[in-house]
C-alpha cells in the first residue's frame, strides 16, 4: 500500500467514515491506533469491501 497513491474523494470519504466510526466505537484515541485502523480499512477496501457498512463489519470481525 503506497500512501502516495491518490485516492478519489468519494472513496476517501467512505474510508474516513468507516475508520472514524470504528475508532469511536472502540474508543481508539491515539494516533498509532487510528493509523492502524485506517490501514486495515484500506486493505479491506482494496479487497472488495466498497461500502461503509461492509468496511465496518470487516473491521469489527477482525478484532
Amino acid at each position: 500500500m503506497n500512501p502516495a497513491v491518490e485516492i478519489p474523494s468519494r472513496q476517501r470519504a467512505i474510508l474516513t467514515k468507516a475508520t472514524n466510526e470504528f475508532c469511536r466505537k472502540y474508543e481508539i484515541k491515539d494516533l498509532a491506533g487510528r493509523a492502524a485502523a485506517a490501514r486495515l480499512a484500506m486493505i479491506y477496501f482494496r479487497s472488495g469491501k466498497r461500502t461503509t457498512l461492509e468496511l465496518k463489519h470487516a473491521l469489527e470481525s477482525d478484532e
